[in-house]
């Protein structure tokens, strides 16, 4: 698998964990708003949560790409122009080609 995909897949997998556990978190603060004393920490928790499980979600996997130089892989190439309906696979179809760093 490219590093491309991989990140994707990543990003992906680990998204219900961390949605999960910030929705658990995010709940659990609600009946805390309704206190005059710790009211507004509970809003702020509610929101650094809400921010936190963004960043995680969209943010550090763009930051890595970018970091990393991670670009998209190309598509395969065919050898003639034609819609790809009956014609017959070879091995060079399959191959991967190498990423550019």
């Amino acid at each position: 698998m490219d590093t491309f995909h991989a990140v994707v897949e990543a990003t992906v997998q680990r998204s219900r964990p961390v949605v999960l556990t910030a929705l658990a978190a995010v709940l659990a603060f609600i009946p805390l708003t309704f206190s005059a004393f710790w009211g507004s920490l509970a809003y702020t928790l509610i929101g650094g949560t809400a921010v936190g499980t963004v960043l995680t979600l969209v943010f550090l996997p763009a930051l890595y790409s970018i970091w990393f130089r991670v670009k998209p892989t190309e598509p395969l190439e065919r050898d003639n122009a034609g819609s790809g309906v009956g014609e017959a696979a070879d091995e060079s179809d399959f191959e991967a080609k190498p990423q550019q760093v």
